[in-house]
């Protein structure tokens, strides 16, 4: 059965992720060995601390970019701010006030977010933000100051401009080189996009109501489960993690279907509609064309290569998966690919020297993977 956000279980306040537009492009596909705790506990301690690495402290952490100085920002959902960490590991809050939520804008701590998850940065560093309980998208320029791009804080599907737009809890953003943004709409199992130049916000592509099952499709006669984690490649192509499946959207609104099978979980490796995922949240892509999959049910991250092959990379592994073996409890372990284990993987961040950034949800940390 698939597992709910937190948010819901909780009823308090989930890669993610793209490319370069989103600061999740690498030059090229390169070796990993190790994962190590970047910032926040070793031992899924949470909290609101600002300090160095493992001393500072998370409520829950949603997505992660780099700006072109090296400097990693993060959703802290249940904290309600966004959080800047050096390249040296020294975390300090950017904009928002810790433990208070709304939707003011304004600079700093005089911002407010509510349950801030998807992180996208442009080519001047402006962050965008979007609200998973807000039901907003915000800007954060690189002094700090907070605008709402579109949403008008309240639930709803509306096409329109600015506020006149809304959105049903927003996880994840990408951003492409023509100046579009794109929303993760989760509640809505939709993609949206904003023209940032206009603000005019429109359903890109889901909303097929043929069955229900999610099937391909061109545009908004395609459908999609739970639209998580996006990225998109160099060509404007966008990449959803759907739940059970990874989805690939053309510029032209094409929906087509690239591994894993809709409404068919499970731990298997393979190609097509031979593969299953138990829950695929996070998402991102590097330039060799390389795809990694945040599985949160198993908590792991797969990998998918450009012919189509879905393989283990970090985390639990397919191979211990025997006799009916659920390995998948979640962990804290740092160190090798096959011996790391996490805890409710929210997204996956990749940087231009290859990098891979990993927000933990249940975890309250940063991972990286090198």
């Amino acid at each position: 059965m698939k597992k709910l956000l937190f948010f819901v279980i909780f009823a308090c306040v989930i890669g993610f992720s793209s490319c370069k537009k989103s600061g999740e492009t690498s030059p090229s596909s390169r070796g990993y060995n190790t994962v190590s705790t970047f910032a926040g506990s070793t031992t899924a301690v949470s909290g609101s601390t600002d300090g160095t690495g493992n001393a500072a402290r998370f409520n829950y952490v949603g997505a992660t970019v780099q700006d072109s100085e090296g400097n990693l920002y993060v959703t802290d959902i249940g904290n309600h701010t966004i959080r800047k960490i050096t390249s040296a590991g020294v975390v300090t809050t950017f904009a928002g006030t810790v433990g208070v939520s709304g939707g003011n804008d304004g600079v700093g701590a005089s911002a407010k977010f509510f349950s801030p998850y998807g992180l996208a940065i442009d080519a001047s560093n402006n962050l965008y933000v979007c609200e998973y309980r807000g039901h907003r998208v915000r800007k954060i320029t690189p002094t700090g100051t907070v605008t709402t791009v579109a949403g008008s804080g309240t639930s709803g599907s509306n096409n329109g401009t600015g506020a006149s737009a809304s959105f049903s809890s927003p996880v994840s953003l990408a951003l492409d080189n023509a100046g579009n943004l794109f929303v993760a709409d989760y509640g809505n199992s939709l993609l949206r996009k904003i023209v940032l130049a206009t603000g005019v916000v429109t359903t890109f592509a889901g909303g097929g109501t043929q069955s229900n099952a999610p099937f391909d499709g061109q545009g908004t006669s395609a459908k999609f489960e739970s639209p998580s984690g996006i990225c998109v490649d160099a060509e404007n192509n966008l990449y959803a993690a759907d739940y059970s499946s990874i989805r690939k959207i053309t510029p032209a609104g094409a929906v087509t279907t690239i591994a894993g099978l809709a409404r068919t979980s499970g731990f298997v490796n393979g190609t097509g509609n031979t593969v299953r995922f138990g829950d695929a949240f996070g998402i991102c892509r590097d330039n060799a064309g390389f795809i990694y999959v945040a599985d949160r049910d198993y908590g792991c991250i797969r990998k998918i290569a450009p012919d189509g092959t879905v393989n283990d990379f970090v985390g639990t592994t397919a191979s211990m998966f025997v006799n009916g073996a659920n390995p998948s409890t979640g962990g804290d372990a740092d160190g090798g690919l096959t011996t790391a284990r996490f805890r409710y993987l929210s997204s996956l961040y990749i940087n231009s020297q290859g990098i891979i950034f990993v927000g933990e949800e249940d975890g309250h940390r940063v991972r990286k993977i090198e």
